[in-house]
């Protein structure tokens, strides 16, 4: 079995945090590792996809967060195009784990206000959005009205989620 199949034999029968944390703990967390299974997270198969995009993100911590660091930029351009919520859900926690001068700020910003703004995106996702611009906001101050504004609508829908987050944030804006 190549290394390929042995990974996604592992998505699929053996996925569970206690086992990712002994990947960690035993310091098998490697390039290859992770380039396969950003291969199978972008791949839309399910459930494989948004499996190993949650394996991606429970395996990156400080001391290995660069091996995904050459996919940020896709990160951004790739949301739009998975086909399961967790898949985009987990790539968005993914990208929160590096500084927002890492990525391409603009691209960020404008792809993470379709999702916020689209209320047929899955809660989780534009939770992690909204988070994101917040993120960018505290470096390009002129988008924090923006999102101030944004935020007062967002905060009325009946979502306990979005309006927790939402309130959240806009307290942070105020402050700033």
């Amino acid at each position: 079995m190549n290394a390929e199949e042995q990974i996604k034999n592992f998505i699929i029968n053996d996925i569970s945090k206690d086992n990712i944390n002994t990947i960690i703990k035993n310091n098998k967390v490697n390039q290859e590792m992770i380039d396969l299974l950003w291969k199978i997270s972008i791949s839309n198969v399910h459930p494989q996809s948004w499996r190993a995009a949650w394996m991606l993100f429970h395996l990156l911590n400080n001391s290995n967060k660069d091996y995904i660091r050459p996919y940020l930029d896709q990160m951004l351009d790739l949301l739009n195009t998975f086909t399961h919520n967790g898949q985009k859900r987990e790539i968005m926690k993914i990208i929160l784990l590096f500084d927002v001068k890492e990525i391409e700020m603009g691209k960020a910003v404008n792809i993470c206000f379709k999702i916020l703004l689209n209320p047929k995106e899955a809660l989780a996702v534009r939770v992690h959005a909204m988070q994101i611009i917040f993120n960018i906001s505290i470096i390009e101050p002129e988008l924090k009205s923006e999102l101030k504004d944004v935020l007062k609508i967002i905060i009325q829908e009946d979502s306990p989620a979005l309006r927790g987050r939402g309130g959240m944030l806009l307290k942070k804006l105020t402050k700033y």
